[in-house]
């Protein structure tokens, strides 16, 4: 099952999501991957796999990425992370296991994302890309719609 395809900075890499459904259909693996367009390359970037990763969105400016992490089955259990293309370098952004939806300014300084209250309000957020200055931009009500794009 893939899905959440994106263009790398290069145009020459894609990077996308996909699912793995055990013999136990309650358990998901989830996994992120670049397809290399030149070489026909697969690979897996497991050393993000005990992150559960999905929703992965590159930079328009840096050999990086964003993604989502189940973190928790609390409400939401999300948080935002960034990492290398490589998969390397992973740095945690938020921290409030209600985060989701992200996407980059196109000067790769700044990331909007979706933050959902504990009573079930969405709201945009806006930090820069090391997860500083983080404050809210608007209050989205309780709709549950496409997040938020540059």
């Amino acid at each position: 099952n893939f899905s959440w395809p994106d263009w790398s900075m290069n145009g020459n890499q894609i990077i996308l999501q996909y699912f793995k459904v055990e013999k136990d259909p309650t358990k998901v693996q989830r996994h992120l991957a670049i397809f290399e367009l030149t070489t026909q390359n697969f690979t897996t970037l497991h050393s993000l796999d005990n992150l559960h990763p999905f929703q992965p969105h590159p930079s328009p400016t840096r050999d990086e990425f964003l993604f989502v992490s189940l973190v928790s089955l609390e409400l939401g259990g999300t948080d935002i992370f960034r990492t290398n293309t490589d998969g390397t370098g992973v740095t945690r952004l938020t921290n409030n296991k209600r985060s989701w939806l992200a996407d980059w300014s196109s000067d790769g300084d700044k990331i909007i994302y979706k933050f959902t209250t504990e009573n079930r309000i969405q709201t945009m957020r806006i930090m820069n890309r090391d997860g500083t200055n983080d404050y809210q931009l608007i209050i989205a009500g309780e709709e549950y719609g496409r997040g938020p794009n540059w």
